[in-house]
């Protein structure tokens, strides 16, 4: 007979479902057996979530979105796993359970987990305090119900942990990696549009300036920083500031500066960074002359690289198309480039690196996603 689940301390069950995840997440492994699992370690930490240090709440948190998916996303569990495997463990403990039962059980688990991890706020890394962001905003926890009037909502414990991270970021965010600045804004991103009914935080008129904040301080942290922010990074952090429209001097500076490096930098980006940055940097008030030459490089690459492009990837560069050369002109007006069509909408990020794993430098054009390189003491 193996272990049972509760033979592990939360370290173990940490560190368990987050080499699975990662495994799974590197096209390894069998994900329906991966989920059972998953549900099974959920059961058994749910009771003892106060015993895990702060990493250890990162790395579930990490492990179960990634193993989730992203949404209302629903997984199919597998067929019973071969005896003798760690599965055979999970299939005992999730019996009559189904694929859209253990999604549930996961969102709710990770909502305590949230409220846990809101607690001991000051605990976390700032690695870890993104990954957990993340981990929420991808499963989507973060309105309950719509408000009385329609126009409220009644906030999660999931949007509760990601506004009040946002709010203790705000001034700290020089000593988060660049994939966490970049992560945690996409995160605050995905708040809903009224805060009412956060505690803690007051009305949501004060927690929309939390949000504002945090945009400001990410892109005169990433302007700052700039040498030490790979390009997905850049991109990323324009993404979020695009979707959310947080305009400001901040921002409309990033912008202006990636797009010139982008331009100079072009050959060596894939299409997806460089349709991010343009269309972004659009959204945030870049005048459509001073993206002309980003325009045109585009144009010129996807010429190019046309055999490799997708369906979406043209009706993406369609919209770029739109967006930048509908947009206010600064003092003259440039011709517009030749059409071609379109990359995929600017949404998720990349998803963060395990907990312990840490940021490369530098403005590489690499488009992996950064895992840890090991399991953490």
């Amino acid at each position: 007979e193996g272990p049972s689940p509760e033979d592990f301390s939360p370290q173990g069950l940490a560190n368990a479902l987050w080499a699975t995840a990662k495994i799974c997440s590197g096209g390894g492994g069998d994900d329906g057996k991966a989920w059972q699992f998953c549900v099974v370690v959920i059961s058994e930490a749910r009771p003892r979530l106060a015993e895990f240090q702060a990493q250890e709440l990162s790395m579930l948190a990490w492990a179960v979105a990634k193993l989730r998916g992203r949404g209302a996303f629903r997984r199919t569990i597998s067929p019973a796993a071969e005896p003798n495997t760690a599965a055979t463990v999970a299939c005992s403990f999730v019996a009559g359970e189904n694929a859209g039962g253990g999604v549930a059980t996961a969102d709710s688990f990770l909502e305590e987990l949230a409220s846990e991890a809101r607690s001991r706020l000051p605990e976390l890394a700032p690695q870890g305090v993104s990954n957990i962001a993340w981990a929420l905003a991808t499963a989507d926890l973060f309105c309950r119900s719509p408000g009385r009037h329609g126009t409220a909502v009644v906030a999660s414990p999931a949007a509760a942990f990601v506004l009040a991270a946002a709010a203790a970021a705000g001034g700290s965010l020089a000593n988060y990696p660049p994939q966490a600045v970049a992560n945690l804004l996409w995160s605050v991103g995905r708040l809903p549009p009224s805060f009412a009914g956060v505690a803690g935080h007051g009305d949501c008129a004060s927690s929309c300036d939390i949000v504002a904040r945090l945009a400001a301080a990410a892109a005169k942290e990433a302007t700052v920083r700039m040498a030490q922010f790979g390009w997905q990074d850049l991109a990323g952090v324009l993404v979020a500031l695009g979707q959310g429209r947080h305009k400001s001097p901040e921002a409309l500076n990033l912008a202006m500066m990636v797009s010139r490096r982008a331009e100079e930098s072009a050959k060596h980006l894939t299409t997806q960074v460089l349709l991010n940055i343009a269309l972004s940097a659009a959204r945030l008030g870049v005048p459509k002359d001073c993206l002309q030459g980003l325009m045109h490089c585009i144009g010129g690459e996807l010429q190019v690289r046309k055999s490799g492009m997708n369906a979406l990837d043209m009706r993406q560069w369609a919209e770029v198309q739109r967006v930048c050369w509908e947009w206010p002109t600064s003092p003259q007006s440039s011709p517009r480039p030749s059409k071609l069509q379109s990359p995929r909408t600017p949404g998720m990020p990349r998803s963060p690196p395990s907990p312990n794993g840490g940021s490369r430098a530098g403005t590489g054009s690499g488009n992996r996603v950064r895992l840890g390189a090991g399991l953490p003491s």
